[in-house]
């Protein structure tokens, strides 16, 4: 077996330990087909580590295998959803302001 045969053997190994973490873990799976993954510091290709995001699981045993990322804990979930709510209100916020003062500005004859 050739070495890119043998890594895709093992990110279909992952995924199917990946699909039973969620299971036993449920606050690591996002929305739809999505999981919560920490990135790695790598100086090699430059990342930063410590960054959640979601990707599809699919994705996301690759990304295990390749070992630039990390399954997050339930800390990191939980910051992290509470910093995303935090950016959404924030956003309604603006954009009810920026209707407000549009109202604001139109002048009546």
């Amino acid at each position: 077996m050739n070495t890119v045969q043998s890594f895709w053997m093992r990110v279909r190994d992952r995924r199917a330990r990946l699909q039973e973490q969620i299971q036993e873990q449920p606050w690591s799976r996002a929305s739809g087909d999505g999981v919560f993954l920490v990135s790695l510091d790598n100086s090699e290709r430059g990342t930063t580590g410590g960054v959640v995001t979601t990707v599809p699981v699919a994705l996301a045993s690759e990304l295990l295998t390749k070992g630039t990322h990390r399954l997050a804990d339930e800390s990191e979930v939980a910051s992290h959803k509470a910093a995303s709510e935090a950016t959404r209100s924030l956003a309604r916020d603006t954009e009810v302001l920026n209707r407000t003062r549009y109202l604001l500005d139109v002048k009546e004859n």
